[in-house]
């Protein structure tokens, strides 16, 4: 017998997944009205069937040429903006958050979820103020304000979040909702790590541990993370403990612990090459302004390349042809932008939405029809290495995606600060910036100026430039002029 909303809300308050996975596969949609449909949704977003959830959503929120339809209900909405963001289709999600007012809690919360997946923190505090005050379910309540403790710890703001944990300690403790009392241990073990009050912190992560559900891997690795920085910071971690730790966290796809783990170690050891490949292979630049005062004199350089450790992948810089043993591949296009899209960052693998941004990027995302395609471009590719006998190779873990590189090969990455033609034949971000920015339409010289801060004369430098390297081309002559985007 099918489950009640009510039923299934419960499940999934309880995070009791398993049976609430099983009962969701069981659901006939004609038995609920369509305010139902979208809670399921919600519920099915909240337990990562995000293909699911948008499928759900799909009919209230696209029209007759599957395009957004403004007028449709705003919860569907908003939920559907944030299914695409936990997707990785950011651009899609803000196409749809763009048509969104902030009037309802939904909503608000929906560009929550878009500033966390950017790791802007700062940007989610205001909005988060604003769901908080807006809500009358305690329990949601809660939730939001263990979110802005999280922004807090995040941005600094230490003292801040102590004042709000002990009062939301003592709700989840009363209400028996061991994870998220769990999630506020965690948390005052962070605010401890910030302040180095060490004995403090390690602690606060016993109480985590205790109380957390052991058979929430996941979790228990962000545990297990803040306990190898606070051993990191008092010397008592081996480059053994660590190699075993990041090996769980790849196995579980999660890069952002890598990341922290490799910053606090590189800092602590002097790690000056570790240290660049954190600040140059992380695409964040709310992270990336974090440690770049920590890089220091090596943020200067035009470029860096390495092979060591975890990271003996590799890459030539120029992706348009590989060279082995005398033979030569050549890419198409959409291979090529897998490819670059895969290496965009060092730690993070690839959502599927993500990757589909970066192969069509002036479309919107289609929860049955984009996918598929997505998929195609992956299978052409490893079939291009297979028929090409190139070690390499698209590789799936958990729906997330990476880039197989044999030893041997080397990654060259430029400067993001400076990169206006390190590698020749490929793009440096500041024109991929451009041509995303500026995609079908006419633009000029001072648009070039007001967008990338650049004076007269060097925007008429790198505009000609440009059009040297078929990167735009210019039409028309004289002050009437303007510049298009090359297809």
């Amino acid at each position: 017998m099918a489950l009640s909303i009510e039923q299934l809300e419960h499940l999934a308050r309880s995070n009791q997944w398993t049976k609430f996975n099983s009962n969701m596969e069981q659901i006939r949609l004609q038995k609920f009205s369509a305010n139902e449909i979208v809670s399921l949704a919600v519920m099915a977003r909240r337990a990562y069937k995000l293909s699911m959830a948008l499928r759900l959503l799909k009919p209230f929120v696209q029209d007759a040429n599957g395009l957004i339809d403004p007028a449709a209900d705003t919860r569907a909405l908003a939920e559907y903006a944030t299914c695409l963001t936990m997707l990785g289709a950011r651009k899609s999600a803000y196409r749809v958050l763009s048509n969104l007012n902030l009037n309802t809690p939904e909503n608000i919360f929906s560009w929550v979820t878009f500033f966390f997946s950017q790791s802007s923190y700062d940007k989610a505090i205001p909005h988060l103020h604003d769901y908080i005050g807006r809500l009358d379910d305690e329990y949601k309540i809660r939730i939001g304000e263990l979110n802005l403790c999280a922004c807090y710890v995040a941005t600094g703001q230490v003292d801040r979040a102590q004042s709000m944990l002990p009062d939301l300690k003592e709700y989840f403790k009363k209400n028996e909702l061991k994870t998220l009392y769990s999630n506020s241990f965690e948390l005052e073990a962070q605010t401890f790590i910030k302040q180095q009050q060490w004995g403090e912190a390690q602690s606060s992560l016993e109480n985590a541990k205790t109380l957390s559900d052991t058979g929430n891997e996941l979790y228990n690795l962000f545990i297990e993370k803040w306990s190898h920085i606070v051993k990191i910071s008092l010397g008592q971690s081996t480059e053994s403990d660590l190699n075993r730790f990041l090996s769980e966290c790849y196995r579980l796809e999660n890069s952002q612990s890598v990341r922290d783990i490799l910053f606090h170690w590189s800092l602590q050891v002097n790690d000056q090459k570790m240290l660049q490949k954190v600040y140059f292979g992380t695409p964040f630049e709310d992270y990336r302004k974090v440690i770049k005062p920590q890089v220091g004199i090596l943020a200067n350089a035009d470029a860096v390349s390495w092979n060591n450790s975890f990271f003996d992948h590799s890459w030539e810089s120029q992706l348009e042809v590989s060279k082995r043993g005398g033979q030569q591949v050549q890419f198409s296009k959409n291979e090529q932008r897998l490819m670059e899209s895969l290496l965009e960052d060092f730690f993070e693998a690839k959502s599927v939405g993500t990757i589909f941004e970066s192969l069509f990027p002036d479309e919107f995302l289609d929860p049955e029809f984009s996918l598929s395609k997505t998929y195609k471009v992956i299978q052409r590719l490893n079939k291009k290495f297979a028929d090409s006998n190139l070690e390499f190779g698209v590789l799936n873990n958990k729906s997330r995606y990476r880039l197989f590189i044999p030893e041997g090969w080397m990654i060259a990455v430029p400067n993001p600060d400076k990169c206006s033609d390190l590698i020749k034949g490929s793009l440096g971000f500041d024109e991929a910036k451009l041509t995303v920015t500026f995609a079908g339409k006419s633009f000029d010289r001072l648009d070039i100026e007001r967008e990338f801060s650049l004076s007269r004369s060097s925007a008429v430098r790198w505009l000609r430039d440009l059009r040297e390297r078929n990167i735009v081309h210019k039409i028309g002559s004289g002050p009437g002029s303007f510049y298009r985007v090359s297809a």
